[in-house]
């Protein structure tokens, strides 16, 4: 169809175009307290890896001072405090962009994904948006859930579970050849594990 200035209607070949391009991959995240401080996690730990090597290294080594009591008990039980406290504040950075987020949304939606070979479109709360692949700049992944981001403020999730087809090989190639960046982990279990392993090589010294 022409439009009265006799050009084509560019919104109907804009959706055209959005519906002939084949669905390869379909997902979908709930968006929860759970699901959004996961999100909340992964961008801290791609876009601020630096950050928290640096306090996670600082943190180690306070503790392994601490558990092999460097200067005496006393001084010990205060390197271990203050490790296990350095620890806790890497963790409040990402729970402090949680509560952010959630606030600024009093509902939480469920985001509907369908991926094609050059882009993906993201359906929530009645609106749709089409991004492309060549404008992700990040990828991500931890045992739950994917991300994608397109820059430190803009980012997507979906739950592994719900892939469809159940091709995680495929789908992870996908993205990565058509954005050009690899697929990294978000880092999360390191501060986790951090103490576990300090008391375990602790152990093994006695």
């Amino acid at each position: 169809r022409r439009n009265t200035h006799g050009g084509y209607d560019r919104d109907k070949l804009q959706k055209r175009k959005v519906l002939s391009e084949m669905s390869l991959y379909k997902a979908s995240v709930t968006y929860s307290e759970e699901s959004i401080n996961a999100f909340a996690k992964a961008q801290f730990g791609i876009f601020q890896r630096k950050t928290k090597i640096t306090l996670l290294a600082a943190a180690t080594l306070l503790l392994l001072l601490g558990a092999f009591e460097v200067g005496g008990q006393a001084i010990s039980i205060l390197l271990l405090f203050a490790g296990c406290l350095l620890i806790v504040n890497v963790g409040n950075i990402p729970r402090r962009t949680a509560k952010a987020m959630m606030k600024s949304s009093a509902t939480f939606d469920i985001a509907d994904y369908d991926f094609g070979d050059r882009a993906f479109t993201v359906t929530s709360g009645g609106a749709s948006s089409r991004v492309e692949y060549k404008n992700v700049t990040h990828l991500g992944e931890d045992s739950r859930y994917y991300y994608i981001f397109c820059s430190p403020r803009v980012g997507y999730m979906l739950a592994k579970q719900s892939l469809a087809p159940n091709e995680p090989g495929g789908f992870r190639q996908l993205l990565a050849s058509g954005s050009n960046c690899k697929w990294s982990g978000t880092g999360s279990a390191l501060s986790t594990n951090l103490p576990m392993l300090i008391a375990r090589l602790k152990n093994r010294q006695k």
